[in-house]
């Protein structure tokens, strides 16, 4: 049988577009001219919605191959822009011409029980939704994506129902990443049931795809084959940055009255969370306060309550915090 996935990451596949890479790995899958791909990400996006835009990047190149994708994803994710509606538990509909299975998932507003009740109420529902999933469908692919481990189990499912190789993609390695930010013990409950789903994921997929580099001696640690592990990072579409659209206004109108009062400006756009170590940008900007150094911080997320917080009770005049922008304007932004 031929390989699933042919490439390693290279310096090529970052600068050209990973997922460009990764659709062009899977079209020699079995020799077949056309694949139906299952994504299960329960925070993917789109470039309307907003992050994760992976899954979505993903499906537009497969379906350029003639091949079909499908996105299952939770209908509220803290990350995204904004979060579909819909009624009853859950919708069918074309996003730009991709087709999600949108399932119904309680809002939250931070990590904590509410989200890890989101994280439940996201696998359990692809369980009692298979019928449906699968319904004139017969997936080639499986490829459980989400941030957390947890839904491999209903991927593994539907995988052997359809007889589909069954891919495991790692954004972070979860339970390490929160056991280290969050300070959580390996003895937490959560921790243990994450701990035991990226074991199980290691164990049972053909494929397990890694967007970190470094990422094969730990998962060989908790049973990964080595033949089992690529690495693919995100890429960019070069067609987005050549044909972008430009911010709005408002947005235009307040970067020029920052430049007409300070000489240089630190930018930074994506999520405002526990990752992304924005409390140390926060902590830099009282360094330079008085060089005229302007930090202007585009996004959301579960911190931004908290960066407000610092910025008005430290009275960091030269921090500013913007909503986050469509992702078709982020080149003329940084411009």
């Amino acid at each position: 049988m031929q390989r699933f996935f042919l490439l390693k990451g290279n310096k090529n596949s970052c600068i050209i577009g990973a997922n460009f890479i990764l659709s062009q790995s899977l079209t020699s899958f079995k020799g077949k001219p056309f694949m139906n791909i299952l994504i299960l990400n329960h925070y993917a996006g789109s470039i309307d919605l907003g992050m994760e835009y992976r899954p979505f990047y993903l499906a537009k190149e497969w379906e350029k191959n003639n091949h079909k994708a499908t996105i299952i994803a939770g209908t509220y994710s803290h990350i995204r822009t904004k979060n579909p509606e819909i009624e009853g538990k859950y919708s069918i509909t074309k996003v730009d011409g991709i087709q999600y299975f949108w399932i119904k998932t309680p809002r939250y507003s931070a990590n904590g029980l509410k989200r890890f009740f989101s994280m439940l109420v996201f696998t359990f529902r692809i369980y009692s939704l298979t019928k449906v999933i699968l319904k004139n469908n017969k997936y080639d692919a499986v490829i459980a994506s989400s941030t957390y481990p947890l839904d491999i189990f209903p991927a593994r499912y539907i995988s052997k129902k359809c007889h589909a190789k069954l891919v495991y993609e790692v954004h972070d390695l979860w339970p390490l990443s929160p056991m280290e930010l969050g300070g959580l013990s390996k003895w937490n409950p959560f921790i243990m049931l994450m701990q035991y789903a990226e074991n199980f994921a290691y164990k049972k997929s053909d494929k397990v795809i890694s967007l970190l580099p470094f990422t094969l001696s730990h998962m060989l640690a908790h049973g990964l084959k080595k033949e089992k592990w690529n690495y693919i990072p995100n890429g960019i579409d070069l067609n987005q940055w050549e044909n972008f659209k430009n911010i709005p206004d408002n947005v235009m109108i307040k970067l020029n009255e920052i430049k007409k009062t300070f000489s240089k400006i630190v930018a930074y756009t994506g999520t405002f969370g526990l990752a992304n170590a924005l409390d140390s940008l926060l902590d830099a900007s009282k360094l330079v306060n008085d060089m005229q150094v302007a930090f202007v911080l585009f996004g959301k997320g579960p911190l931004t309550s908290h960066l407000k917080e610092r910025i008005e009770k430290e009275n960091l005049e030269n921090v500013f915090l913007f909503e986050p922008v469509p992702k078709n304007s982020i080149p003329h932004l940084l411009s």
